[in-house]
């Protein structure tokens, strides 16, 4: 509440007087909204009266004290010419343009009329080019988009009505520097590049500091070596180009990491290795007595020999060892200490290792290697795990918080410990729509078990290790292990696979497997040729992707001797109309045993002779058989999954994608084998299950959906609308609106031609729907041209809608 009231009035000398600007400040929208009037002012304790376009003479301001409780009170009385002066804002000098780039110029201005026209200088206004005469008088800036000049004398001008204002400083245009890569990290400096920029005679380097971006160095070149730059620490470094007069921007910084790499030192020995290695070992190896060895490598420039060692196994004592060999820069060894290390019990344990005389490089004279020792089982060939047998973990989206528990031999490590998430066993579907099984591979029902990562709940770039228990391969001639995975969906990330043999872990022995697999179960087949004569253990390596359609799975482990190897015949998508189905298998061996399972619902349900077999299924659907050959000491095991189909029914839906401007469609048919797509446009036909197509004009057209299996095909023909937002012109009297430009910055021009007389609404939308903008327009003329400003709407699609009693129209309004 106003305690003390002053008004103040104005008068001008002849009678006339001038009283406060005062807005009305009733408690709703219609109110609010109002511009201000003159009137008393019973509010505020600041008054203002603004006299426009001032004749010459005497003003007198008067200052009453209306409502004075207590006082006396003392004012101020404060006064302002405000011309018809324009002023730029914005550059106001010393910035760095980069040619190409889009900058806003700004400018103040009062209100007038007439065009402003916007003019630019490279030589600080001896020589002015014009940017645009004809900028509305009722806007205070414009989008300029920088010339592929270079200058450092560089101003701005505005004019209207012969008054105008230029950028009080010059400014710059010059490129801004690339591709800033930190190339080397030495123990005390570091190395970077960045491509060169045209027409720069150097470049400024600077390194974040404690509070600001620091000029550290400027060079001639596209390269720069920093020094005083510990290794130990990481920095933020960043580029500018300069002349003689021009100074660029700073490009976006790039951090410059931690270690040292890329560099060349004189005296360089690095521990690259050690035995025992890895996070997980398993006491089914004896662990008694075991060597400590370490490699070394001579990345440095000088050869180096006598290099003290040390290590210290837990916390137990020191033990000291020295190569007394040479070793050649490029060249590696390994050296074993002459003392042993035991650890056959399951516990946690830790070996470290280091070099006892540092060289010129630190940062990789010490390993270190926690690693923990778990009960294990020991399993012989053949072998195989489906999982079956397992109990489910649930599917609760808590990332690591489901600690899931194995039996049989496999083990998942310790979440927070060794990994971040667990393989999971699970049943049916994942929760997630669109990732993950629906059905495991063998049984092949919803009711078989397999393992899965749940990526939902934000998992993102979790992994999870399993292991298998260990497979003695003494008596095997050519191990092979095989195991099916599932990797379906758009954010699916990797599956690696590793080797654990005599205390040593061997990473990704075949290729990492990575992204959308589609909905199948695929077969992995791992090489262990090469760790015959003792025992092994298989890890499998699940990392989500970057969301949570990420689901990996994995089923049916199997190691057998490569030298029986069994594949299962048989059409993979019989007609279950035409009778039983034809299965045999590949192998040739004499004196072999056979144990087939053919399968739900199969007649025979089992067989143990090599066939071929004719076998009737009571269902359709997917069936998997299973044969196990055994020929003396080796065995094979094989899985086929058949698929039982009737004629198919063929159906389709569509998705118009506003973003890519092309309709989706979605193939709903049953029993599919094959697709083939006419789109009713002339275009090619395609074979993709589930196409996009871009048509050239909107409009109706007739797709044609044949789909084909073995039992026959079946055809559909429908309309589809390839833009079903309904953008088109509906006029009862031949009037158009046009809209400009499109795409654009979202300063928007509209014409309405042929319409007259008639009030409209323009109405904007959003792709989802929502309403973002409405205004209403009275159309005057024969022919109406409106300006829109939507620039404070963000950049995307939007749909801009007009509609009058005469006309109504829907336009793709597209704001970059």
């Amino acid at each position: 509440a106003l305690v003390n009231n002053l008004d103040m009035t104005i008068t001008d000398g002849v009678g006339g007087t001038l009283v406060p600007y005062i807005l009305d400040p009733t408690p709703n929208a219609a109110t609010l909204n109002l511009p201000a009037t003159n009137g008393v002012d019973t509010l505020n304790n600041m008054e203002q009266v603004v006299i426009d376009n001032p004749t010459a003479g005497t003003y007198t301001v008067n200052v009453s004290g209306t409502t004075i409780p207590q006082g006396p009170q003392k004012y101020y009385v404060i006064y302002e010419f405000i011309t018809a002066d324009i002023i730029v804002t914005y550059p106001v000098g010393g910035e760095g343009f980069a040619p190409g780039t889009t900058e806003t110029i700004r400018w103040d201005a009062p209100v007038s009329t007439g065009f402003f026209t916007l003019e630019y200088t490279l030589d600080n206004g001896a020589n002015w080019t014009n940017i645009s005469s004809t900028i509305s008088g009722s806007v205070r800036y414009f989008n300029w988009t920088v010339p592929n000049v270079l200058s450092g004398q560089v101003k701005v001008r505005v004019t209207r009505n012969s008054i105008s204002g230029d950028s009080q400083m010059p400014f710059s245009i010059i490129g801004t520097p690339t591709n800033i890569q930190v190339i080397s990290s030495c123990p005390n400096s570091f190395e970077l590049t960045w491509n060169t920029v045209s027409g720069a005679t150097a470049y400024e380097v600077s390194v974040l500091g404690s509070k600001y971006m620091d000029s550290v160095i400027t060079v001639n070149t596209n390269s720069a070596s920093i020094t005083g730059y510990p290794a130990s620490n990481s920095y933020w470094v960043s580029v500018k180009a300069k002349t003689s007069q021009a100074v660029g921007e700073r490009a976006i910084a790039v951090e410059k990491q931690v270690g040292v790499w890329n560099c060349s030192l004189a005296n360089d020995i690095e521990l690259i290795g050690l035995l025992p290695s890895g996070n997980a070992l398993f006491n089914c190896e004896n662990y008694s007595n075991v060597n400590v060895t370490v490699r070394l490598k001579n990345i440095g420039v000088n050869a180096m020999s006598n290099i003290g060692l040390a290590y210290q196994f837990n916390s137990g004592t020191v033990v000291s060892g020295q190569y007394t060999g040479t070793i050649n820069p490029g060249d590696s060894v390994d050296y074993s200490f002459t003392s042993t290390i035991s650890f056959n019990s399951p516990n946690m344990y830790q070996l470290d290792i280091w070099k006892t005389a540092p060289d010129d490089n630190t940062f990789n004279d010490t390993l270190i290697n926690p690693f923990q020792v778990y009960s294990g089982t020991t399993v012989t060939l053949p072998y195989s795990e489906d999982f079956e047998t397992f109990s489910n973990c649930g599917v609760t989206s808590n990332c690591g918080g489901t600690s899931c528990s194995l039996t049989n031999g496999w083990k998942n490590l310790s979440n927070g410990v060794w990994d971040d998430i667990d393989f999971r066993t699970n049943n049916g579907g994942t929760p997630s729509s669109g990732t993950g099984p629906t059905i495991d591979h063998a049984p092949g029902t919803n009711q078989g078990k397999y393992l899965y990562l749940e990526a939902s709940g934000g998992c993102e770039f979790q992994e999870a290790q399993v292991i298998s228990p260990c497979i003695d391969l003494s008596s095997a001639n050519s191990p092979i292990a095989s195991i099916w995975y599932h990797m379906r969906g758009t954010n699916v990330g990797e599956l690696h696979f590793d080797v654990l043999s005599n205390g040593k872990w061997y990473y990704d022995v075949v290729s990492m497997i990575a992204g959308n697999h589609g909905t199948a179960w695929i077969e992995q087949v791992i090489d262990l040729s090469a760790f015959t004569g003792g025992l092994v253990n298989i890890r499998m390596r699940g990392i989500t992707g970057d969301g949570w359609s990420s689901d990996i799975a994995i089923d049916d482990f199997n190691v057998s001797d490569q030298s029986l190897v069994v594949e299962i015949i048989a059409d993979s998508m019989p007609c279950y109309a035409a009778g039983p189905v034809t299965i045999s298998n590949s192998a040739a061996g004499t004196g072999a045993t056979y144990d087939w399972d053919f399968g739900t619902g199969a007649t025979p349900a089992t067989a143990n002779t090599a066939g071929p077999h004719s076998v009737l299924y009571s269902s359709t659907g997917a069936k998997t058989v299973r044969l196990i050959v055994t020929e003396g000491s080796i065995s094979d095991t094989a899985f086929k999954t058949i698929t039982l189909v009737n004629l198919p029914v063929v159906s389709f839906t569509t998705f118009y994608n506003v973003n890519t401007d092309s309709l989706e469609f979605t193939n709903t048919s049953t029993d599919i084998g094959s697709s083939l797509w006419d789109f009713g446009d002339g275009s090619a036909v395609s074979q993709v299950t589930n196409p996009v197509h871009k048509y050239p004009n909107k409009g109706n057209y007739d797709v044609v959906l044949i789909v084909t299996n073995s039992c026959g095909s079946a055809t559909l023909e429908q309309t589809v609308d390839n833009y079903p937002l309904g953008i088109s012109n509906v006029s009862n009297d031949g009037a158009t609106l046009s809209v400009y430009p499109n795409p654009g910055s979202g300063l928007v021009t509209i014409d309405i031609e042929g319409l007259q007389g008639d009030n409209g609404d323009l109405i904007i939308y959003d792709v989802n729907g929502k309403q973002v903008f409405a205004k209403s327009f009275e159309v005057g003329g024969q022919n109406t041209s409106f300006k829109v400003d939507l620039t404070h709407l963000g950049k995307g699609v939007y749909i801009l809608g007009f509609t009058s009693e005469n006309l109504t129209k829907r336009v793709r309004l597209v704001i970059q």
